[in-house]
């Protein structure tokens, strides 16, 4: 009951023109909407884009993005009061005019983090007549007029639409000398209607979201700038991103990016130390592992100082142990300094103390996996898994490691089926049309091509004109079967009077290489599946752990597709493309074109 009446009093009380847009302003910005109506944009898909594009150009991974209101900061327009019935709530022009402008509908529909001029969007400009003012320089001249108005100076909304107007002029006039002027004027009105309006407002929040939208502006700019080579540029649009918001480190890191592209090292230096010391860098602490791990590509590969690297990464990988990039990069600069046996010797040392911590042995497990001694490193990523059989990183390690060793096994399969298919046409040899010479093989053995037939541990049998020929491989003495007469071939071969240039000679060992060949294919099949089971169980536990890890998901997904769980693979094509990760031919890697 008093909760209605209290608000009813303030219903009553309250004129209703207190958060209502004046006219004058209303005004204002149907004049400025007039040329201004371009499609909505999406200021953090455009980011998004942009830092995707710039991934592939820099040398660490430059995944972070703005954060808090700089970020997440709506971009909208205060809702439009009619002049006859003002509303209870800030306004501007006409909902039908609201569609069409910027100012309106999002104002920061020009303030979205899309450029108009650079980006091909409706320009007031474009359509003007030469030396006739655009609509946004006329509305200029009329917001200009209305902060010296005494009552409208004080309005929020007479300083939120002349950020606005000064915004559009700005990301029309982007290149020209005017350009720091304006922004420091649509910064400078943004700020004084924030300091008018009350926290909660629209025009407070409002204004929050236009300057984020500047933000993302000038951030996307730099990117781009980055991305062309064009350092200067770049480097002077993200020093603009720390003036918009200084709380914000990201630009800290693109410049630095910048400098490390740039040949400047000691800059690039300064500018990754002045992002981990940042207050606001520790919300996107996932980055920490990659600034260091440039910062100690910088020392060793730029200053030349391999202690330092060294020291850099050891002191990294304290605070974040079983991190594969900063092992994989102090295994780099071990092996370009000549000093991996030095590396492998100093970890062999430590895990051979009897009181070895998981650290250590997963450091030595990864050394030896990438030296290529497999079944070494399989015993130590076990030995870690005996002790914490949960330990997401190691788990994800032996997925991943029998995942890789499976699609080596695949490839080795192709190579087969080539070699066969190579063995398998004429080239010369008269075909066995009558099939009276035959080759299997009943245990496996090495069998070097090339060489001897008299060297190869054969059985040779002659069933006269009916009966085929049949060569029989064996791993064991020479065997002759009883009852069978007429050896004559035979032992023409034991007594290696068989010209090995005869076409029955030739055509023998092609026999039989092929028959080995095909024994080798079928052998590999099955290791490969096997590899592939033991990946599938290993990666389930990992994606347990953690379940947006996109190369888990993406290796699990050609896991269940090859090991024909059809119904499992569609479960997870699902789940990758809610989180919007796509795979395509060229992402299988057991894909080769026919």
């Amino acid at each position: 009951m008093y909760i209605i009446l209290w608000f009813f009093l303030i219903i009553c009380v309250i004129p209703h023109n207190a958060f209502a847009i004046p006219k004058t302003i209303a005004k204002i910005v149907q004049t400025f909407e007039g040329k201004h109506k371009k499609k909505k944009a999406n200021p953090k898909a455009k980011l998004n884009k942009a830092n995707d594009k710039c991934k592939d150009a820099l040398p660490i991974d430059t995944s972070a993005s703005p954060t808090g209101d700089a970020e997440e900061a709506p971009v909208v327009v205060p809702e439009q009061v009619s002049e006859e019935a003002p509303k209870n709530e800030p306004a501007s022009v006409s909902s039908e005019a609201s569609s069409s402008a910027n100012a309106v509908e999002g104002t920061p529909n020009a303030v979205e983090g899309t450029p108009n001029a650079v980006e091909g969007a409706p320009n007031a400009v474009e359509d003007a007549p030469q030396n006739e003012p655009t609509k946004a320089e006329q509305a200029r001249l009329g917001i200009d007029k209305a902060i010296k108005d005494r009552k409208l100076v004080k309005h929020p909304a007479t300083w939120y639409y002349r950020g606005v107007i000064y915004d559009q002029l700005l990301r029309e006039q982007i290149t020209s000398q005017a350009a720091p002027d304006l922004l420091n004027e649509a910064l400078a009105a943004y700020e004084e209607a924030k300091k008018l309006s009350v926290l909660s407002s629209q025009f407070h929040s409002f204004a929050l979201g236009n300057i984020a939208a500047l933000w993302n502006y000038y951030l996307e700019k730099g990117i781009a700038y980055s991305l062309q080579e064009s350092f200067d540029q770049a480097v002077d649009h993200f020093a603009v991103c720390r003036r918009i918001i200084p709380e914000e480190p990201t630009p800290l890191l693109y410049t630095a990016i910048v400098y490390h592209n740039n040949d400047k090292p000691e800059e690039a230096l300064r500018y990754y130390s002045d992002y981990l010391q940042d207050k606001g860098s520790v919300q996107n602490k996932e980055a920490y592992p990659a600034v260091f791990r440039a910062m100690a590509d910088i020392q060793y590969n730029k200053l030349k100082k391999f202690d330092e690297a060294i020291t850099l990464l050891d002191t990294t990988l304290v605070t974040f142990p079983l991190h594969n990039e900063l092992l994989e990069e102090k295994l780099l600069i071990y092996k370009d300094a000549n000093k991996i046996e030095e590396y492998e010797a100093s970890l062999a040392t430590v895990v051979s103390n009897k009181n070895k911590e998981v650290e250590s042995c997963y450091a030595y497990a990864y050394f030896l996996e990438n030296q290529g001694r497999i079944e070494e490193a399989i015993s130590y990523y076990q030995q870690i898994l005996k002790l914490k059989p949960n330990q997401h990183n190691t788990l994800r390690q032996m997925g991943l490691l029998f995942y890789n060793e499976a699609i080596k096994a695949y490839a080795i399969v192709q190579k087969l089926d080539g070699q066969i298919k190579q063995l398998g046409t004429g080239g010369g040899i008269t075909e066995d049309l009558w099939s009276l010479i035959g080759v299997n093989v009943k245990q496996p053995f090495s069998y070097p091509l090339g060489t001897a037939l008299t060297e190869k541990i054969v059985m040779y049998s002659v069933h006269p004109f009916f009966s085929s020929t049949t060569f029989v491989v064996h791993d064991g003495p020479l065997m002759q079967s009883s009852g069978i007469g007429n050896l004559r071939i035979s032992d023409r071969i034991k007594a290696d009077s068989l010209d090995d240039t005869s076409t029955l000679y030739r055509y023998i060992a092609k026999k039989i290489a092929v028959e080995l060949l095909c024994y080798n294919r079928v052998q590999t099949i099955i290791e490969l599946e096997r590899f592939l089971a033991k990946s599938l169980h290993y990666l389930e536990m990992a994606y347990m752990q953690n379940k947006k890890d996109k190369t888990i998901t993406q290796a699990l997904y050609y896991n269940y597709f090859y090991l024909k769980k059809y119904g499992s693979a569609k479960r997870m094509l699902s789940i990758m493309q809610r989180q919007k990760q796509y795979v395509s031919q060229e992402d299988d890697p057991f894909f080769t074109e026919k």
